[in-house]
């Protein structure tokens, strides 16, 4: 106790109690599994939106395509496009019923169950970005059709921080870094001073349109996964 404890006890202690109340145990034991919990959702969500670019970018080259996204663009989506959903992640609110769960061993933090969804969630983002690339490319137009690869890994990051957030609530900060995202992603397509720097064109929403399953559909698949596990 660090009110009412000796000075020889308060020394030799592990933890001490500023305020001599046990209740401020409970407390501190939710706030550590919160943090524990935000940080498997927001390295979770970085490593399988990064691995889902990686198999893009990968499998664009081994099949004989043009790169789908240039460095520059890249830099952009992963300073931005998941840079600021993550951060949502990581200050999520404690869970519902966080306490009733099981303490989470050390060694589980991140165990053959998170890596398996780490590489799901890539691969599967991966394929589909790289299918709607080869679809745009048959407009002729590589400017847009790197233009329309920008747009659909950007709009699949945003969604899939909303998959990484159950189950907990979705709070203001996710929202407002999933509209920041979108923003300066559709700046950097808009603005003709950005257009030039990051080689982008905008493509017409009719040919947006035909990219939007393989932009939804994924995310939309790991929500389903993981609502059926928690």
């Amino acid at each position: 106790m660090g009110k009412s404890g000796t000075h020889v006890t308060r020394e030799a202690a592990s933890l001490m109690i500023t305020d001599d109340n046990l209740a401020i145990l409970v407390a501190g034991i939710e706030e550590g599994r919160t943090t524990l919990e935000n940080i498997r959702r927001s390295l979770g969500y970085l490593l399988g939106t990064n691995l889902g670019e990686m198999v893009l970018m990968l499998g664009a080259t081994l099949i004989g395509l043009p790169l789908p996204l240039l460095p520059l663009q890249l830099l952009w989506i992963n300073l931005l496009g998941n840079g600021l959903p993550a951060l949502g992640l990581g200050l999520l609110p404690p869970d519902q019923g966080i306490m009733e769960r099981p303490p989470l061993r050390q060694d589980s933090l991140l165990n053959r169950d998170f890596y398996r969804d780490v590489f799901r969630s890539g691969v599967v983002s991966g394929l589909a970005s790289l299918l709607a690339f080869s679809q745009s490319l048959s407009l002729g137009d590589v400017a847009k059709a790197r233009t329309l690869a920008l747009i659909n890994v950007t709009e699949q990051q945003i969604l899939y921080s909303f998959a990484h957030c159950l189950p907990g609530r979705m709070t203001r900060l996710m929202v407002l870094s999933a509209l920041a995202s979108a923003g300066l992603t559709g700046l950097v397509i808009a603005w003709p001073w950005a257009r030039r720097v990051f080689h982008t064109a905008p493509p017409p929403l009719g040919e947006l349109l035909p990219s939007l399953p393989w932009m939804v559909l994924p995310p939309l698949l790991e929500m389903g996964i993981r609502y059926r596990k928690k």
